[in-house]
């Protein structure tokens, strides 16, 4: 059984969301800084009639912070009636992944929290960490 997945980068790792997550992808907006808000989230954003705040991935994961490019992108990701965004280094692709292609993050050495990563996907000689973000607001 296939799942279908929104890749993309920060810095050289490549990341997947379920695409069912996935309401948009934008380029990156002009934010409204939220006083006493943690560093990781960047302000909320006027996008549709919605408010919704966006969070920086590199932040949150305690990852180097770089500048926006043109490449950059905001995930917008809607779970109920909840909406955020999640601004990234580049979108690569929407790829489909088949669930034997993914391990558990049980083994995975990295700094990222691991109830956020759903397992990791290997494709070809691609490693893909595939996160759940649901908890991250």
């Amino acid at each position: 059984m296939e799942e279908q997945y929104v890749v993309f980068k920060l810095g050289q790792e490549e990341y997947g969301l379920d695409i069912l997550m996935v309401q948009e992808i934008v380029r990156p907006l002009e934010t409204t800084k939220l006083p006493n808000s943690p560093d990781y989230i960047l302000g909320i954003v006027n996008l549709r009639e919605d408010v919704i705040p966006i969070i920086d991935l590199r932040r949150f994961f305690n990852l180097e912070v770089t500048d926006v490019t043109d490449d950059s992108r905001v995930i917008v990701i809607k779970q109920n009636d909840h909406a955020f965004g999640v601004f990234v280094d580049e979108v690569h692709e929407v790829l489909r992944i088949n669930k034997g292609q993914i391990k558990s993050n049980e083994a995975l050495d990295h700094n990222i929290n691991k109830k956020y990563i759903k397992g990791v996907a290997k494709v070809q000689q691609r490693l893909i960490i595939l996160l759940d973000l649901t908890t991250a607001v």
